[in-house]
């Protein structure tokens, strides 16, 4: 459907003579993660009115996008099976955050930062076939990855010390 719709705007686009036959490929490709990322913040946003904590949503997707970005990740082989897995984890996330009890949290706190840093020490950036990353690069996402999230757990143990619920927002979204 993504493909379907980035294709239709593309033609529409040609045919009206906006773009020239050579960016065809271009546009498509703009369009169709324009149409996904779209897709993503609505899966956020009405999974967060739905479950009554749109702040809570907003800021799951903050935390969730900066670290995509820098860690890479995970990479589905169609946008509806990225999109199905993308609403699985916010909504699991949301309930988690919604419904699981604070009380002694303590232990699953801090064994989710220890994961969350030793996973992303370990393996970020996540490198994707269609899209390689120089040697360069890799040591600098690397980096920044790494500093971010420290500074990430950081603020989970101060919100933590805190007792908000928001730990366990940040601790998932890790």
């Amino acid at each position: 459907m993504i493909a379907w719709l980035s294709n239709y705007l593309v033609r529409v686009l040609l045919k009206n003579e906006i773009i020239k036959a050579d960016k065809i490929e271009i546009y498509q490709y703009g369009y169709e993660i324009m149409i996904s990322t779209i897709i993503t913040f609505l899966i956020v946003l009405i999974s967060g009115i739905i479950l009554d904590c749109l702040p809570a949503a907003l800021l799951y997707f903050g935390i969730f996008a900066v670290m995509r970005q820098i860690c890479g990740g995970y990479h589905a082989q169609h946008y509806w099976s990225c999109n199905t897995l993308f609403a699985a984890v916010t909504v699991s996330v949301l309930l988690l955050f919604k419904f699981f009890p604070m009380e002694n949290i303590a232990t699953i706190h801090y064994t989710f930062l220890l994961f969350s840093v030793l996973v992303i020490f370990v393996y970020a950036p996540v490198e994707n076939e269609n899209k390689p990353i120089s040697e360069k690069r890799k040591i600098l996402f690397r980096k920044i990855s790494r500093g971010a999230v420290v500074v990430i757990a950081l603020v989970s143990c101060s919100v933590y010390m805190l007792k908000s619920p928001y730990t366990k927002l940040v601790d998932l979204a890790l």
